[in-house]
């Protein structure tokens, strides 16, 4: 799912990216619909268990290359790609925002206007490093993929890509090359932070129902473009597989392609340097595996070439495939992050600094979760020093990261350096006891752990649910707590504990837990526990002013049942228990239940040994 993870470790992307976050940045009040299905039910971003299954996406590519070449036929954005995204961005359909909101393309709302009028919902279930979690709703698939292939055709980052696919159709380049070309295009332009984005969807290109790297003649969506006729599917087709592009690559090259669809008798292989106007010839092969050598030392400057296949059936061209890659051959210039140093432990505004070579006109800074394979880029600095504020807090969790810079001259990548650093922001106050939803009574001790940077904490406390705060007192010396006096002042309930951290007149954070009291209402005073009786016994209990009666009761210790002596309306509460001769010698429980009318509100037991 593509806004998603966009989306994810900058609120800057996140409002600037396309449908992963570049829309209108004026963001009115949505209509909301919650989403009503937890989180523990399936991944946030998956397919609902058990879907989709083989009929279920055959049945869903059916329907959506109807409305993708509607769309391409309208728009000109390619119909088998946008096949493609919809199956890999809403799980063929399954997604929580596909079923909800029929949002096959992860397109986030910002505002009415950039939604066309459309309303918003909302994935709660989405983790707090995904900013928005509003989602545009659609009326149904076919607007979903028509509203999306009119934003990949107008907006104007995207507009020359899909106006170059239209241009490709109408000079015969061969449709899979053409498709792919755009998913790249769209991809460099911002629709998805991630490069693995273009092999992703080239795969469900391949093959949708177990997308590979390899073309599928049955299950192929390049058949859906052009939309006018003549599709891919059947058509004279090439691929080049290796190098990939976007590749770097240095020496001796491997060179391979592979083709299908028809005849062919011959491949050509070609390289230039990008923006230059011939091609070099590398030779050809005339059967499969079709392979030649690049040799890029000591003949090639490094920079940016193009390689191109050609199929040949005879003395007619029938495909061409071109990508882009990028030769390194000599030792780069260097670069290095000098601040934060590796290993070191960050939080807030970290200051990325870098030392560079005098060649280097601008700086790129990314950042990634230790070990994650693809990098989100903060941004590029073209003054020197060269460096750039990474906001941790709050939006990056605590945990290990690689921040990486890569020198530029012009264009083109001259070097890079990368450090691990463990981030660890600080939460301004937190109350660690009493627990959030503990059951308290009696005196109170609420125990706070605050930043280094507090010099005093204020207790507060209220029932839950009520407006105003009470305040219990401050406490100036670390560490912070206070002792909370329930009993016999606070009635028994939901109450909400709040502790604020502050410096100086400065607030720097607070946090609250909900706890409940339960002080008892009631105390068996006569006999004393553990006592031993005989003959009549006077059970007396005190209670609390607003008991109305005592029920009193007894049962042999251990046993399951009690049976009621009976109930005393009338304070000071007591009964008289008759143990001789009716009740057998040894040890015996005895029970008082407070009620204030019907409702039992506190009880006290006591153990008793009685020797008649």
């Amino acid at each position: 799912m593509k806004a998603l993870r966009s989306l994810f470790f900058s609120l800057t992307l996140a409002l600037t990216a396309a449908a992963c976050g570049r829309a209108d940045s004026t963001v009115d009040e949505p209509v909301v619909e919650e989403n009503t299905q937890g989180a523990t039910d399936w991944g946030c971003y998956s397919p609902k268990p058990g879907h989709p299954t083989i009929a279920e996406k055959d049945t869903f590519v059916s329907a959506i290359a109807v409305f993708a070449q509607e769309a391409e036929r309208t728009y000109g954005a390619p119909a088998a790609a946008l096949t493609a995204m919809a199956c890999n961005e809403s799980g063929f359909g399954w997604t929580r925002i596909g079923l909800e909101a029929n949002n096959l393309f992860g397109w986030k709302w910002y505002s009415s206007a950039s939604a066309d009028g459309r309303d918003s919902w909302t994935l709660t279930c989405q983790p707090d490093w995904d900013p928005n979690k509003k989602y545009v709703v659609f009326a149904d698939k076919r607007d979903s993929v028509l509203f999306v292939a009119s934003k990949l055709a107008s907006l104007s980052w995207y507009k020359p890509v899909t106006a170059r696919y239209q241009q490709d159709v109408a000079n015969g380049v061969e449709i899979r090359t053409a498709v792919n070309r755009w998913v790249a295009g769209i991809q460099q332009a911002g629709y998805n932070p991630y490069v693995s984005y273009i092999q992703k969807t080239e795969s469900f290109l391949n093959n949708y129902r177990a997308p590979s790297a390899t073309y599928s003649p049955d299950f192929n969506l390049y058949r859906y473009s052009p939309a006018g006729g003549g599709g891919g599917g059947d058509e004279v087709w090439i691929s080049i597989d290796s190098p990939s592009s976007g590749a770097t690559v240095s020496g001796e090259v491997a060179f391979k392609a592979s083709v299908g669809g028809g005849t062919v008798t011959e491949v050509k292989f070609f390289s230039r340097a990008t923006g230059a106007a011939d091609w070099y010839g590398l030779g050809s092969d005339t059967s499969a595996p079709y392979e030649k050598t690049w040799s890029t030392t000591p003949w090639l400057a490094n920079g940016t070439y193009e390689l191109m296949a050609e199929a040949w059936n005879g003395s007619t061209k029938k495909a061409t495939g071109v990508i882009e890659v990028q030769v390194r051959n000599a030792e780069l210039d260097p670069i290095s992050i000098v601040s934060p140093t590796s290993g070191a432990q960050v939080s807030g505004s970290v200051s990325i600094a870098t030392e560079v070579a005098e060649a280097v006109e601008s700086v790129a800074f990314y950042s990634r979760r230790a070990g994650a394979a693809d990098w989100y880029q903060l941004g590029i600095d073209s003054s020197a020093p060269f460096s750039w504020q990474w906001q941790t807090d709050p939006w990056v969790a605590n945990g290990a990261y690689e921040l990486r810079a890569v020198a530029l001259s012009g264009t083109e990548a001259i070097g890079e350096d990368v450090v691990e650093v463990q981030v660890a922001n600080v939460v301004p106050v937190s109350i660690e006891s009493p627990a959030d939803g503990a059951q308290v009574s009696g005196a109170v001790t609420i125990s706070a752990q605050a930043a280094e940077a507090a010099d005093r904490v204020t207790f507060f406390s209220r029932p839950a649910g009520a407006t105003d705060w009470y305040q219990l007192g401050t406490d100036s010396t670390a560490p912070f707590s206070w002792q909370w006096q329930t009993d016999p002042w606070v009635a028994n309930g939901a109450y909400e504990l709040r502790a604020v951290a502050y410096t100086g007149t400065e607030e720097l954070g607070e946090d609250v837990v909900e706890v409940q009291v339960l002080n008892s209402l009631i105390t068996i005073e006569s006999p004393a526990d553990g006592a031993q009786v005989a003959g009549a016994v006077t059970v007396e209990a005190s209670a609390h002013e607003s008991v109305e009666s005592v029920t009193f009761f007894s049962r042999p210790a251990g046993a399951v049942d009690w049976y009621q002596l009976g109930t005393d309306a009338t304070a000071p509460f007591s009964w008289q228990w008759q143990t001789d001769p009716w009740v057998a010698n040894g040890a015996y429980e005895l029970r008082a239940v407070a009620y204030t009318g019907a409702q039992a509100v506190g009880e006290d037991a006591i153990t008793v040994s009685v020797g008649n």
